[in-house]
């Protein structure tokens, strides 16, 4: 009996220990999903047997992960009870062979994500004659998935309502065709009028479009349409920031509205304006011209300040308008008058109001020798120039 035993032991020691590769958990094993999994196998090292840990990869290539696994061992025995897998953990459980002159037995823990051994763990309580053989944790799958369906006969039909649990009564996700439910609240539901909710208060929209469009909206407790309120985060359309590309019209625009349209007393006006909106500012530079009489041309254009987040292309940042001015029908005089004009006006009132103070002291003294008030040497000595007189009476405009 005791030769059968070494030759097993000899047997699985000399052959390769498949290990079958454990499944990859978010953020705890890291194992590549191509790997096939570990095995041990001796090695002979110059009469000297050790267990190795290997390493096999898809394409069949093995490579060491660790040599000689149970370095305190006088042994190298190893068979498939020697090993446990968690792998909710990751961990690999290797049983120590017996080590000389010492009973208590160990356990050597491999953790897979960062493939090295971390330390070992006295097993107690055993039986001195005893020579444990591990047996894996079975897995309640009931606790993690579990397939079931709401019927009226002791065996699910198609024609049931099917759904799969996930966890356990302490947090039970419930998949079902209708959507999923975390414990009694309701995450994802779609309705019978096809609607889609998310969460309890709902975001909703549809499973197909309506008329070519993808509703998305939100309502209360009681079915009631309330506003969608982005807190806190950039909502972006086609990589736009949507409040500040309203926010960059409203500063080009008011930009704009700074320059110059139509000259009226003179040919061509130029110039530079800014505007703000929102926090947002923006600088524009335009041009006017008056081609003539009937047509007048402008242009300008504004840009947005550089430096901004999601603010899109340069066309998204940049306005431009131009545009023309033609008079059509009969010209109307205008009631507005030039710079030019005015000084010529005020200069002809002046002159009308100096001939004017003129001839009034002239009639004054007119009207005192009609009364023979002035002596009529007095009246030889104020010599009236006549010639002067007709000539200002000629440069009035009596009509």
């Amino acid at each position: 009996m005791k030769k059968i035993t070494k030759k097993l032991f000899n047997s699985f020691f000399t052959s390769t220990l498949l290990l079958s590769s454990l499944p990859t958990l978010a953020n705890e094993v890291s194992t590549a999903p191509t790997e096939l999994g570990y095995f041990v196998s001796s090695v002979n090292n110059g009469g000297t047997h050790t267990a190795n840990l290997y390493k096999l990869s898809s394409d069949g290539a093995a490579s060491v992960v660790v040599e000689n696994i149970f370095p305190d061992s006088t042994t190298s025995s190893f068979s498939a009870t020697d090993y446990s897998v968690d792998t909710q953990k990751g961990k690999i459980y290797f049983l120590e062979p017996p080590r000389s002159g010492i009973s208590t037995r160990r356990i050597r823990t491999f953790d897979i994500e960062t493939n090295q051994f971390e330390g070992y763990k006295d097993i107690s309580n055993l039986p001195g004659s005893g020579s444990p053989m591990f047996i894996d944790v079975p897995l309640k799958m009931e606790q993690l998935a579990n397939k079931q369906c709401t019927t009226t006969n002791t065996t699910c039909s198609e024609t049931d309502d099917h759904s799969v649990k996930i966890g356990g009564d302490d947090m039970e996700i419930t998949i079902t065709e209708e959507g999923m439910k975390v414990g009694n609240d309701n995450l994802i539901k779609k309705q019978d009028d096809g609607t889609i909710h998310i969460g309890k208060n709902s975001l909703i929209t549809t499973n197909e479009e309506v008329n070519g469009v993808q509703p998305l909206y939100a309502t209360d407790a009681s079915g009631k349409r309330i506003p969608i309120d982005i807190q806190g985060s950039k909502l972006l359309i086609n990589g736009r920031d949507v409040e500040q590309s309203i926010n960059n019209v409203g500063a080009l625009s008011a930009a704009l509205t700074g320059l110059p349209t139509v000259p009226s007393d003179t040919t061509l006006a130029c110039g530079v304006g800014t505007g703000t909106h929102g926090g947002d500012f923006a600088f524009s530079g335009g041009c006017a011209s008056k081609v003539n009489e009937s047509l007048s041309v402008n242009y300008a254009a504004s840009i947005i300040m550089p430096g901004q987040d999601y603010a899109g292309d340069f066309e998204d940042k940049f306005s431009a308008r131009a545009g023309f001015v033609w008079k059509l029908g009969k010209p109307v005089k205008p009631t507005l008058i030039s710079m030019k004009e005015k000084k010529e006006f005020e200069t002809q009132i002046n002159t009308l109001e100096e001939t004017n103070k003129q001839l009034l002291a002239r009639l004054e003294k007119l009207e005192k020798v009609a009364l023979g008030s002035i002596q009529s040497k007095d009246l030889a000595s104020n010599k009236i120039n006549f010639k002067s007189v007709n000539r200002d009476l000629k440069k009035i405009d009596f009509k």
